[in-house]
């Protein structure tokens, strides 16, 4: 079975937010945080507010999971 529309939608967020950070010249900036947030926003139409929440959960996991390997140089 093919992705349908909305997790195409779904994989391309997560994809921007993830090469956001991945080409990022601050990792640590709190500015990604707040694109997590706004991204999440362009969801409001298409999926219930319970899944804007946990997918916004998610990609911020993600992000300090990633954070956690901050080189200390």
């Amino acid at each position: 079975m093919k992705p349908s529309e909305i997790q195409k939608y779904l994989c391309d967020i997560i994809r921007s937010q993830v090469n956001y950070w991945k080409y990022t010249n601050d990792i640590t900036s709190p500015t990604h945080t707040s694109d997590i947030e706004e991204d999440c926003l362009e969801l409001e139409d298409i999926i219930s507010d319970e899944k804007i929440v946990a997918l916004e959960h998610l990609l911020k996991e993600l992000y300090w999971f990633i954070r956690e390997f901050d080189s200390k140089e």
